[in-house]
């Protein structure tokens, strides 16, 4: 993905603190489950070392930039599907698209999906992620925000 993804997902996960642990769990940059870095780092072929989650930032954004790419692809590109599965996993996504119905096949647009993630957390996280995107974009490349380019360049439906 791109850096500007990339970054728009360490602002709100760790606010760029190397050393950020969650509650839950979640270490570094990326907040990345030891777990699910241990099965990343395979698909990379990479050496798992959960020290180096919260001590070496290319490790932790190789990982989780591994992660989210392979998210990315599993939804077709479609951002607030991966976006809500980096935070609350792709089963509860998979359960999301099919009880709010599935902006890929029409039945309803992106902004009023996200509206009708069931976590709060979840919702303000895909809206936040979204929103820093399109600074991180601004800021890197120096181009004015269109709203048609919001959802990454894909219709809102």
């Amino acid at each position: 993905p791109e850096s500007a993804f990339i970054l728009s997902i360490i602002r709100q996960e760790s606010e760029f603190d190397l050393t950020a642990h969650s509650s839950a769990g979640a270490q570094g940059l990326m907040q990345l489950m030891p777990y699910t870095a241990k099965l990343v780092s395979k698909q990379a072929k990479l050496p798992y070392s959960k020290s180096r989650l919260t001590s070496d930032p290319e490790y932790n954004i190789n990982l989780g930039s591994h992660y989210i790419a392979g998210l990315i692809l599993e939804y077709d590109g479609a951002y607030p599907f991966a976006i809500a599965a980096y935070n609350a996993g792709p089963k509860r996504v998979r359960y999301w698209k099919k009880i709010n119905k599935n902006p890929q096949k029409k039945q309803i647009n992106y902004v009023d999906w996200i509206e009708l993630i069931k976590f709060k957390e979840t919702r303000n996280y895909v809206q936040r992620v979204l929103e820093n995107y399109n600074v991180y974009r601004y800021i890197l490349e120096k181009k004015p925000i269109k709203m048609k380019n919001f959802f990454i360049d894909r219709p809102l439906y």
